[in-house]
């Protein structure tokens, strides 16, 4: 209460400060307790909603009991969810008024709506005349996110490549759409390869169904879904969400191919993968290495590509153009670091190029004794 009560603000008036008076309820703005005081009061009213449904005065929605998922909250945006009959939903606003008694904050009736699928016009009239409350028209916006009766309409490109395995004819549009912005001049600078993003973006979704403290959506799936089985047995099913069918495609897709070889194409130089595939490698090492035999990294000739405008000029020697078999091996300097790191791991000259190298010295095999190099 001292945080409270004995606040005083002042004003600042042609940069000096004048005068002061006291707070007369709450707590500064970004003072610390906010957001514990918030939670503690929001708890008042996720428990006394739960006393109705705990008296059968209200019911849960469906799917919703064994999780006692009764309300979502961010901030100023309060979600009460509760079956769409009269007594359910007038129970519902006699709590919101009891609970404004206790804590002072009050529903805006100007700014609150009531979202109603699959009932009666005759109910929806007699629910809004009970309640005082607008009906709400489908889809409406929750924390940015556009929401149906049936399902989470995702309209944004991200989090939709996240939650549902995108077919392919909506993969070439979406590239063709977001080329000319997102990735580069067709023709001239590298794609972004969408189906290998949205796959990847899908295994997140996997590992919280396999992480023991998961979030809300994954203790859903485990309840409604799983229903006790192992993700890793699940059997698809033709009742399952366009998102849980699309993990467990990639899921299949994980356990009969390599993940590396799941995300990305074969590689066509030769078969060097092996040569940088030993445990003890540092992963960031392997995949600058990966990306550098396949040409990748952002040498100086592939930044122009990207419709950038500058003379492209090697950083060591400065005689030549920048790319990857110039900066690696051509040019002075790195020809002359390459000639004493392998004679000092007594190894042949062989300097012809990265994928080559890589094919040659297989620094995983410990047939050829490489940790005594």
């Amino acid at each position: 209460m001292g945080c409270i009560t004995n606040t005083w603000y002042s004003f600042k008036l042609n940069g000096g400060i004048t005068g002061f008076f006291p707070s007369k309820s709450g707590i500064r703005q970004g003072d610390p307790l906010s957001p514990y005081l918030f939670v503690l009061s929001m708890k008042i009213l996720s428990r006394h909603l739960r006393v109705l449904c705990s008296k059968k005065n209200v019911s849960y929605p469906p799917k919703c009991s064994k999780l006692n998922v009764n309300l979502l909250i961010s901030a100023d945006d309060l979600m009460i969810f509760v079956r769409g009959d009269v007594p359910s939903v007038v129970a519902v606003t006699d709590t919101l008024v009891d609970f404004a008694l206790l804590s002072g904050l009050h529903a805006n009736v100007d700014k609150t709506n009531i979202y109603l699928g699959g009932v009666s016009p005759e109910i929806v009239s007699e629910i809004l005349q009970e309640t005082g409350f607008s009906k709400g028209h489908f889809p409406f916006k929750y924390l940015g996110i556009p929401l149906s009766t049936s399902r989470i309409s995702i309209l944004m490109f991200d989090p939709l490549s996240a939650s549902i395995l995108l077919p392919a004819a909506i993969i070439k549009q979406i590239n063709h759409l977001c080329s000319h912005f997102f990735w580069g001049i067709p023709d001239t600078g590298r794609k972004m390869d969408l189906p290998s993003w949205n796959k990847a973006l899908l295994v997140k979704w996997l590992a919280l169904l396999i992480t023991p403290a998961s979030g809300l959506w994954a203790k859903w799936q485990q309840a409604y879904v799983l229903k006790g089985t192992d993700i890793w047995c699940l059997q698809a099913k033709d009742s399952f969400s366009a998102s849980m069918k699309g993990i467990l495609e990639v899921r299949d897709s994980l356990v009969e191919s390599a993940a590396y070889g799941f995300f990305r194409a074969a590689p066509t130089q030769g078969d060097w993968t092996k040569g940088i595939s030993y445990s003890s490698i540092i992963p960031s090492h392997r995949i600058t290495c990966s990306m550098a035999v396949q040409s990748q990294l952002a040498t100086q000739d592939n930044i122009k590509k990207w419709g950038y405008q500058f003379a492209n000029r090697c950083c060591f020697c400065e005689a030549y153009e920048e790319d990857h078999a110039h900066l690696f091996f051509s040019c002075p300097f790195t020809a002359n670091a390459w000639s004493s790191i392998l004679s000092w791991m007594r190894l042949p000259q062989i300097t012809s190029s990265l994928p080559h190298l890589v094919v040659a010295y297989p620094f995983g095999n410990n047939n050829n004794n490489w940790k005594t190099h």
